[in-house]
């Protein structure tokens, strides 16, 4: 049976994701390793926004792009010029930050993940 509203109510909107950092099915879902880009260059987790106020500076494109082009494929550093351009197009204030490569069997691996 179809959804139905009462006339002039609007039915709420939301966006259903499936989880990108979990694989397998009931007792047997396990989580992936993932690094955001702090952690994979290393810096202290205060410095997670390149602009932080803590007088340590966070990562900035170019060094998530030196990272991806150090460590990754061709089609990965397309997956994070993707990623920041989708960032930019909805308006997020701090979008790269949060694009997770994935470590996974000593591989770094880009995931599609980004959160606002």
């Amino acid at each position: 049976m179809p959804a139905t509203k009462p006339p002039g109510e609007s039915v709420p909107s939301y966006l259903l994701v499936e989880r990108y950092d979990r694989v397998g099915a009931g007792k047997d879902v396990r989580r992936l390793h993932q690094e955001d880009f702090c952690q994979a260059l290393g810096r202290p987790p205060a410095a997670k926004y390149e602009f932080n106020g803590t007088g340590i500076r966070g990562p900035s494109i170019a060094d998530m792009f030196a990272l991806v082009r150090q460590h990754m494929t061709a089609r990965d550093i397309t997956r994070l010029l993707d990623a920041v351009i989708f960032n930019v197009a909805i308006g997020t204030s701090t979008p790269t930050p949060r694009i997770t490569p994935s470590c996974s069997d000593g591989a770094l691996r880009s995931s599609r993940h980004s959160r606002t």
